[in-house]
């Protein structure tokens, strides 16, 4: 969705995630279970200005009209984006799934007002069952413990915490996990050489890894 040059973040993303829920809901599909967000400048702008927070609000905004929606919340995922553009993309399905929160980091709904004028709107997992298989949708897992990032500037440092929290979260899930598709995104070109070799030390050399770069 162009975003007329992004002026106005928050409006231009309460007015998608609108229109997405009523396309959902006249198709019969109206349970999202993981949504991706692309967002150019995503760190722009100072305090409740910056454009993180201001789509934050804007989300927020549009589902908040739903009784109870912060236990209804998708896995989801917010990266910076190279074009001037909002993109969502969303997996939705007839039935709920499950959300899933990871024991070792606050629920993201709960996040202290320091983080902005809403608390991102997004469960750490999604549970779904699909032909008698069940499936978990992870969200952007980042090196997070309670609510406070650690190990800033150590991409080594915050690979080992993300292992800790997704295998924390695969065990609050239950079940036995094999990974279909995994994403690792890095904010500077010059730590994907360091953050690949560990990633694949830490899953494995056959881990089915997709290497972005993103804020």
């Amino acid at each position: 969705m162009p975003e007329s040059r992004l002026v106005d973040t928050e409006a231009t993303t309460h007015d998608a995630y609108a229109r997405i829920g009523s396309f959902l809901a006249l198709r019969g599909y109206p349970h999202l279970l993981r949504c991706w967000n692309y967002l150019h400048d995503l760190h722009r702008g100072a305090g409740d200005a910056e454009r993180y927070r201001q789509f934050v609000a804007g989300r927020h905004r549009a589902w908040s009209t739903r009784p109870d929606f912060e236990q209804r919340l998708p896995a989801a995922t917010v990266i910076g984006n190279t074009e001037p553009q909002l993109h969502v993309l969303f997996l939705a399905a007839r039935e709920p799934g499950t959300p899933i929160e990871n024991p070792r980091q606050t629920p993201a709904w709960k996040y202290p007002r320091a983080y902005g004028p809403r608390s991102p709107s997004f469960a750490r997992a999604m549970r779904k069952d699909w032909n008698g298989e069940s499936h978990l949708y992870v969200s952007g897992t980042a090196s997070v413990v309670g609510h406070e990032s650690h190990h800033a500037g150590d991409a080594r440092a915050q690979l080992h915490e993300i292992h800790a929290n997704i295998g924390a979260l695969l065990k609050q899930a239950g079940g036995d996990w094999q990974p279909r598709s995994l994403k690792l995104y890095a904010r500077n070109a010059g730590d994907m050489p360091v953050a690949q070799k560990l990633a694949l030390e830490l899953w494995g050399q056959d881990a089915p890894f997709l290497w972005v770069l993103g804020d």
